[in-house]
């Protein structure tokens, strides 16, 4: 069993804490403490849990117990494994919405509120949570094909969303990668790769666009767009070594 720590303030901030000790405790148990807004809808939440070896298989399921004693969906995405197949540790999802300790269990809870649903195609990945939907484009001059959020269209055309390095941008790329990297009802994470592109057809500097959206409850944000930094292969030298003799060699 165990514990994540909500507290609601007027500061957002994400602290490593541990719940207090009652009579039964037997041992300390890891813990997440979750500043939000008041009176908060429902903040994303996420946090590395350890497990024992044998607990918790990939495949489990668990919900989190909040102070109050109801049962809210939740979610784990494996991290590290045992030998023996399961969960090391994982990583909990789940939307906050009270103050205090919250229990995690194995097992589920009823679906959460505008669930994430994703669909792939072959030119394309759908993100929609009922509020917020947003399409992915494999192919065409712009990463983003389409965003709607609230019935209100904020993109309509890949060309309303670029990315651009000096006289390169994504209006010249034809086409990129979309790789789903964590999939649930909860949250959803995707991450596009691709390069822009100068007009004459030359290849510049990559990029690595991450869209994630949560099952997030009205009035509550529940998409974030993040660019990672560009991805550069390390330096590296082929050396020809003709003797059998040590040799060190060094890189700078």
């Amino acid at each position: 069993m165990h514990r994540v720590v909500s507290n609601t303030t007027t500061q957002p901030k994400v602290l490593k804490e541990f719940c207090s000790m009652t009579a039964t405790d037997t041992a300390l148990k890891p813990a997440i403490y979750a500043a939000t807004a008041a009176a908060h809808p429902g903040l994303p939440t996420l946090h590395g849990v350890p497990w024992p070896q044998g607990d918790l298989q990939p495949d489990g399921a668990v919900a989190v117990r909040t102070p109050a004693g109801n049962l809210r969906p939740a979610s784990m995405h494996p991290l590290v494994s045992w030998p023996d197949g399961s969960v090391r540790w994982g990583l909990i999802e789940f939307n906050a919405t009270e103050v205090g300790c919250h229990v995690v269990e194995s097992g589920s809870a009823d679906a959460p509120a505008n669930a994430v649903a994703t669909t792939v195609a072959d030119d394309s990945v759908v993100l929609d949570n009922g509020l917020v939907r947003v399409e992915l484009a494999n192919t065409g001059p712009g990463p983003i094909r389409k965003l709607t959020a609230a019935h209100h269209d904020y993109l309509t055309a890949p060309e309303q969303f670029r990315l651009a390095v000096d006289d390169a941008s994504t209006l010249n790329e034809s086409e990129r990668s979309i790789k789903v990297i964590t999939d649930s009802p909860l949250r959803t994470r995707v991450r596009v790769e691709g390069a822009h592109y100068k007009t004459d057809g030359s290849r510049c500097l990559s990029y690595r666009l991450d869209v994630e959206l949560w099952a997030a409850p009205k009035g509550s944000n529940s998409l974030s767009l993040r660019l990672v930094k560009p991805y550069r292969p390390p330096p590296w030298r082929k050396v020809r070594i003709r003797s059998r003799r040590p040799v060190r060699i060094l890189c700078g």
